[in-house]
């Protein structure tokens, strides 16, 4: 069990750093970007999003969650659920180059006729992807499997940036996010090639077939969770809008890839730590809680110094987002904290409270984001999403949660980070005034000053728990 801590926190610490620097260069891209494009362009492009990653969730059957858990070597089932996930999606991308006329004039999108079927390739993105990087994780190899994402982004900024100034518009966005996703696939099947069997087995696929059908509809109802907002503004308001949106919550939500960095390593570490429920139940406290203290810095932030980010770092036309954003930032947090007991869950088997919860975010979001949309437009529904994800992490998720760690609570983990998030907020409205907008330099200025003390003191509220840390991923031997 001490190994596998040694090689997570490791595997954690790694993940981290390059999901860091992954999240820099989105957030370049989207500097750059929303400086050029126009809010239309944004708005367009979230509707391509939209239709291929509805795509991608009917044809994911979560082969690579099932290889993760499963007790079989990877190595051995790989080909295996690789060819069975790969047939899935050509049979969804087939049916919908067939029905596509009729699907986007039911759905009011017959603009985007003419960016298909050049986006089809992105529905492989559960085989060509997810699979081979799964298989890595499986053995704890965070680095081999996290390098081609972080070279991926790093080509997608590069390719966006040079076709913005270019003067393709939002083909800029689509052909970035295509080159991401192809380098990705490219690397990662390079670096297994040599360690797969390519056998089939079918005993293998009943299983994985039983595993995944339950996680098809959390799929779906995860993806329309995650964008039934986008659908409600695109057919109640306008691209504009939909755009101004996009901006808003895109941007917090760079801070997923930081998520990311910590789910990549919470499967795997979870199923190789149970059943001692102690050492589980530490691990978990110790990543909602560090998880807390980051996220709330960012939330500090962006309450303080909204309108200055927006102005210095993107371009004072996205002011019309400024409440959004603060808002949508919440929500980011919010949901990188509590994003871990689905990963706790999904490590024993368990897949069908994923379902509930999704269904609950879901109707949650449609119904009160559509009240709210109506009558105040896109601070409506930002209002909406955090009101459903505050209920969903209040109610529902620490009930799922205690499935596993029975005694686990949330508020006492994060009582300390909320009262540091408060106080601070407060003693810098008192110190900025809440209408009263800094220069260029005072904002540089003032906000490392704040980010620093704010770092300084979670280092002396929890030194007991930063040196443990320290000190097991600088132990010799750490693989």
């Amino acid at each position: 069990m001490t190994e596998v801590i040694k090689k997570s926190t490791q595997g954690f610490v790694f993940t981290f750093l390059l999901n860091v620097v992954k999240a820099l260069c989105a957030v370049s891209c989207s500097i750059y970007t929303a400086k050029i494009l126009t809010q239309n362009d944004f708005g367009q492009f979230t509707l391509i999003l939209l239709v291929t990653n509805c795509l991608i969730a009917l044809s994911n059957w979560s082969c690579g969650i099932y290889l993760i858990q499963h007790k079989e070597s990877g190595e051995s089932i790989f080909f295996s659920l690789f060819i069975f996930q790969f047939v899935n999606s050509i049979v969804v991308a087939s049916l919908f180059l067939f029905f596509e006329d009729k699907v986007l004039s039911l759905s009011g999108f017959e603009s985007l006729g003419r960016f298909f079927p050049i986006v089809l390739f992105l529905i492989f993105v559960p085989p060509l992807i997810n699979i081979p990087r799964s298989l890595l994780e499986k053995e704890l190899k965070f680095f081999k499997g996290n390098i081609p994402n972080g070279i991926s982004i790093l080509g997608q900024t590069i390719a966006t940036i040079y076709l913005v100034f270019s003067g393709f518009g939002v083909w800029s966005l689509v052909y970035g996010y295509i080159v991401k996703v192809f380098l990705e696939a490219l690397f990662l099947l390079l670096l297994i090639y040599k360690e797969v069997k390519f056998n089939f087995k079918m005993g293998s696929l009943g299983p994985a077939v039983k595993f995944g059908l339950p996680l098809i509809l959390s799929n779906f109802m995860v993806f329309f969770y995650w964008n039934i907002d986008y659908f409600l503004i695109a057919l109640i308001l306008n691209e504009t809008d939909l755009g101004y949106y996009t901006f808003a919550f895109t941007n917090p939500h760079h801070l997923l890839m930081i998520g990311a960095a910590l789910n990549t390593v919470c499967v795997p570490m979870f199923s190789k730590l149970y059943p001692d429920l102690v050492l589980l139940e530490k691990s978990f406290h110790s990543l909602v809680l560090y998880t807390a203290y980051l996220m709330f810095g960012f939330v500090l932030l962006t309450n303080l110094f909204g309108y200055e980010i927006i102005v210095y770092i993107f371009h004072e036309k996205w002011l019309p987002a400024l409440i959004p954003f603060q808002i949508l930032m919440y929500v980011a947090a919010l949901r990188i904290i509590t994003m871990f007991w689905s990963p706790l869950l999904q490590s024993r088997g368990i897949t069908k409270y994923q379902t509930i919860c999704s269904l609950f975010n879901l109707l949650g979001i449609f119904l009160l984001g559509y009240f709210l949309l109506v009558r105040f437009g896109i601070v409506g529904m930002s209002i909406g999403v955090a009101a459903t994800m505050c209920i969903s992490s209040m109610l529902i998720i620490p009930k799922f949660t205690r499935i596993v760690l029975k005694d686990f609570s949330y508020m006492k983990v994060l009582f300390k980070p909320i009262l540091l998030l408060v106080t601070f907020s407060l003693i810098g409205v008192c110190i900025k005034g809440p209408t009263n907008y800094l220069s260029c330099t005072g904002f540089y200025l003032y906000a490392s000053f704040t980010g620093v003390i704010y770092i300084l003191t979670f280092v002396i509220l929890e030194h007991k728990s930063v040196f443990q840390f320290v000190n097991v991923l600088t132990k010799k031997g750490v693989a």
